[in-house]
């Protein structure tokens, strides 16, 4: 009989899974409400944003709900303490690449940004003391 307690999982097939089961607008909007506690509602538009291939940084999820947030999802089995600085790269290759609209960035007109929310589902073995941050908007 095997020893399942030293088979790893592959990681890639998890990530794909993940990504694959929240790419559907219903689904994500779905996981986000339970996430933040929410309850938009289902028949709200997401838009969906792909990573960021070029520059190699890839985000589990990213999508816009409306026009008045940006939500971002990561999915880890292994603990990273560098998910802020993460995090910061995706949410400006978002805003550059899918939300800003490069004439008005330099113009005299404030150019309106949605709220980025980020989120980070660990399912590692390693505890962690659970902290929440909440900021209102």
């Amino acid at each position: 009989m095997a020893n399942t307690d030293n088979q790893k999982t592959n990681r890639e097939h998890k990530d794909t899974l993940f990504r694959t089961l929240f790419s559907d607008s219903k689904n994500f909007l779905e996981l986000y409400n339970a996430a933040a506690d929410e309850n938009i509602p289902i028949e709200t538009e997401v838009t969906l944003h792909p990573s960021n291939e070029l520059l190699n940084r890839f985000n589990d999820l990213a999508a816009s709900i409306g026009d008045r947030l940006i939500v971002f999802f990561e999915h880890q089995s292994t603990f990273s303490p560098n998910m802020p600085l993460r995090f910061l790269s995706f949410v400006t290759d978002i805003l550059y690449l899918h939300l800003v609209n490069k004439d008005k960035l330099y113009g005299s007109t404030l150019v309106k940004m949605p709220t980025p929310r980020f989120y980070v589902l660990y399912n590692g073995e390693q505890k962690r003391n659970i902290k929440r941050l909440f900021i209102p908007y």
